[in-house]
């Protein structure tokens, strides 16, 4: 289909050289459909050829072209490439700009909203929340053009950013009624209605049931394979929710499957550098770590904070995420002075906001007593001992509470 696709591209100005608002059109389904399949370069090739269609036309100025230029600015923040978000935001300011007051109402009104939100969900997660919000507000006026498909997918993507904001328990019941009526309206096949289920065991695996999000991504994995392929995001997105719950079953061997799986098959699809391939190499390299090879597993994390450094700078979310997860292994590898000088680099909220848990500072907490165990600095174990409390619980996956009871052991 992929290979299909590009052949048509190829031919739709030549066979609609009179009918350029044609092209746009079928331009714009492709770069939708490139989209959808994680194929960013091509969709973004796409959106270029329509927007160069609707000039042709004469149309760059209609509310299908602003639609089709608000739609490439969701798709460039979505790619989390580098530079995507810039360019994302590049394109919803110059679409402000030229819809004036239009950008607050109606369904371009509505796309902008989403379009702000999807940008925010990588950089402002309060702001993302405010947007979904407004572009609900505005479907309310029931603008015409607007489909139940689009607010189902607004209701869906808040739930994600109230994940991302740590309140899994408000994200689950709207998920539960968003996947319900996805079925009843669109089928449960739909694949909307199967992104949607995915987001549900993430929220269920948040809510700490990890037994049935383990269970209900194993099942249905195998239909996303089939649906979206091994390499799409939807797919790999899932494969991430796996490899938390293995993780936190302390599964480590079926995790290091899970991340090889997100890291391999996002590169394949959307480079070395994106996002989500970063994200599944230092999964990959943190579960080797924890698995005991430690020199793999420090490779691995070496060269995913080298690339995010050099593709989304020293302060991006996931930069601290990947300097927390190699100065932690370092710690296991007992290199305490190397540790200790990249974990006190770690912005502890920004890594907090990214997994959507406010209480994750205790990981950093950890890692930091460890290392004044190390050094002997009694003083620094006393004061961080207590805020690791939460450790004990019989939820703390095995190798974080045989870690907190190694350090409160060596305390008394």
């Amino acid at each position: 289909m992929a290979t299909a696709a590009l052949r048509a591209r190829s031919t739709v100005d030549a066979r609609f050289a009179r009918q350029p608002e044609i092209a746009a059109g079928l331009h714009l389904s492709l770069a939708t459909a490139f989209v959808q399949r994680g194929q960013y370069d091509e969709g973004r090739r796409s959106f270029g050829l329509a927007d160069a269609a609707w000039r042709r036309a004469g149309l760059q100025n209609s509310s299908a072209a602003a639609r089709g230029r608000l739609l490439h600015a969701r798709a460039e923040a979505m790619s989390a490439q580098p530079g995507g978000l810039d360019a994302a935001r590049t394109l919803l300011a110059a679409e402000r700009r030229r819809l004036g007051p239009a950008a607050d109402r109606g369904m371009l009104g509505f796309h902008v909203a989403q379009a702000e939100a999807v940008i925010g969900f990588f950089g402002d997660l309060d702001a993302a929340n405010a947007a979904f919000s407004r572009a609900l507000a505005i479907a309310g006026t029931r603008p015409e053009g607007l489909s139940e498909r689009d607010v189902l997918l607004v209701r869906q993507q808040q739930a994600v950013v109230l994940m991302r904001l740590g309140r899994p328990g408000e994200a689950l019941p709207a998920l539960e009624a968003v996947v319900a009526d996805r079925e009843r309206t669109l089928g449960p096949g739909q694949s909307g209605t199967l992104i949607a289920r995915q987001n549900l065991i993430q929220a269920r695996l948040m809510t700490g049931d990890v037994d049935r999000s383990l269970a209900e991504a194993d099942a249905l994995l195998p239909v996303m394979i089939e649906r979206f392929g091994e390499t799409n995001r939807y797919t790999l997105a899932l494969q991430s929710t796996r490899y938390e719950a293995l993780t936190a079953l302390g599964r480590y061997a079926e995790a290091v499957g899970a991340a090889e799986a997100v890291w391999k098959g996002s590169e394949a699809s959307q480079g070395p550098g994106a996002h989500q391939t970063l994200g599944g190499l230092n999964d990959l390299g943190a579960v080797l770590c924890r698995a005991g090879d430690r020199r793999q597993g420090l490779r691995h994390l070496d060269q995913a904070y080298r690339t995010v450094r050099e593709g989304f700078g020293e302060d991006y979310d996931l930069t601290h995420v990947i300097r927390f997860y190699l100065g932690e292994c370092l710690v296991l590898d007992g290199r305490y002075d190397e540790a200790k000088q990249l974990l006190g680099q770690v912005d502890r909220a920004k890594v907090g906001a990214l997994v959507g848990d406010a209480s994750w500072g205790v990981m950093l907490d950890l890692a930091l007593a460890e290392v004044a165990l190390a050094e002997r600095d009694a003083g620094t174990v006393r004061r961080l001992t207590p805020l690791l409390a939460g450790l004990s619980s019989p939820r703390t996956p095995p190798f974080e509470r045989r870690r907190y009871a190694a350090v409160v052991a060596a305390l008394t």
